[in-house]
């Protein structure tokens, strides 16, 4: 009968034999195994899996000579590492345990890559021991990268998480480079603190949730949202124009009033964002119907009034016809609620029909 032997096993995850020195495993034997290692090396004398078969062999050596019943083996995987790999190491294993009756196996390896297979061979053969060889350049270095590659590996995997650390960066370095291209690279530090503190005003208020419930491209109202905001950014690059007209602040009610009086365009995307929420909220939930309605009447009431009332301020039109204009508005509002009220009840029954 005979004696189960210990298996020095080395483990070449990533295939570097089969691709440098175009060596497939399995390889069963001392022999082998140094024929091997040195084509390995000779192929490229860099390569660390190098070292871990002349390891394995000096274990092998050292339980021979005490007197151990053993075997020294090379197992190969896939240069696709991963599940491709893994898949491949298992059958070689299953053939060398047919040839081999083994107790046990002595893991050789050069770090963290190659005992991402310890699954699958605790499913097979007992692991007796891991015997890791630290090459020269320092064991900290490789685990050091390793964590830093599951961590990158998450970063990209959360959509969220790689919009702070990716997302935020990569568009300051846009912004720099635009004002380095304009020849301008104060702006670029403003375009910076400007993203830090849109990031931060967001993420402290929680917009950012809000605005990815409501920007959703499936919904009714996106495209009006998306006008709205496109059409709310030119009226601020606008209103801003308009403010450095007066760098000394001297009359500052002169200066709102012009500023109002001359960003239409933020009138118009407020009213067409109240529009889009308005066509939504009757296409989705009809409860909501008068109020989103109410908002969007009320709201274009409001900028109209702001508006003439800044024309009034800046002498664009006289009094009496700022008086026809806040009766107008007011004389709208009355008959809006009068008509909502008429409207609530045909509308409310069939919501909660």
């Amino acid at each position: 009968m005979f004696e189960k032997k210990i298996l020095v096993l080395s483990v070449d995850r990533d295939n570097d034999l089969g691709v440098k020195a175009g060596i497939q495993g399995p390889l069963i034997g001392e022999k082998s195994i140094l024929n091997a290692a040195m084509e390995l090396g000779i192929a490229d004398p860099t390569e660390s899996d190098t070292n871990v078969l002349f390891r394995a062999i000096n274990v092998f050596r050292k339980l021979k000579n005490e007197g151990t019943p053993c075997e020294v083996v090379a197992i190969t995987g896939d240069a696709d590492v991963g599940v491709k790999s893994d898949i491949v190491l298992s059958d070689q294993l299953d053939r060398v345990l047919k040839k081999i009756k083994s107790k046990g196996v002595i893991l050789v390896t050069d770090g963290k890559e190659d005992e991402n297979i310890l699954p699958t061979l605790q499913s097979k053969i007992p692991i007796i021991s891991i015997d890791r060889i630290v090459i020269q350049q320092s064991e900290s270095i490789e685990e050091t990268y390793f964590i830093l590659h599951r961590y990158i590996k998450e970063i990209m995997e959360d959509r969220k998480l790689a919009g702070l650390v990716l997302g935020a960066p990569g568009l300051t370095f846009l912004l720099f480079g635009a004002a380095f291209l304009l020849g301008k690279p104060q702006i670029g530090w403003f375009g910076f603190l400007f993203v830090l503190g849109i990031y931060l005003f967001f993420k402290g208020f929680g917009i950012d949730n809000f605005l990815r419930k409501e920007f959703s491209p499936r919904r009714v109202g996106f495209v009006f949202y998306l006008l709205a905001i496109l059409l709310g950014i030119v009226g601020v690059w606008q209103s801003y124009y308009y403010l450095l007209q007066y760098p000394t602040w001297q009359s500052i009610p002169l200066v709102i009033a012009t500023i109002l009086s001359r960003i239409e365009l933020i009138y118009v995307a407020f009213a067409i964002a109240m529009f889009g929420r308005f066509l939504e909220a009757y296409s989705t939930n009809k409860k909501e119907v008068m109020s989103t309605l109410a908002l969007t009447f009320f709201t274009a009431v409001l900028s109209f009034i702001l508006y003439q009332s800044a024309n009034f301020i800046l002498g664009s039109i006289s009094l009496q016809l700022l008086m026809i204009y806040l009766v107008i508005a007011g004389g709208l509002t009355l008959l809006f609620m009068r008509l909502t009220g008429k409207l609530r009840v045909k509308i409310t029954p069939e919501a909660y029909s």
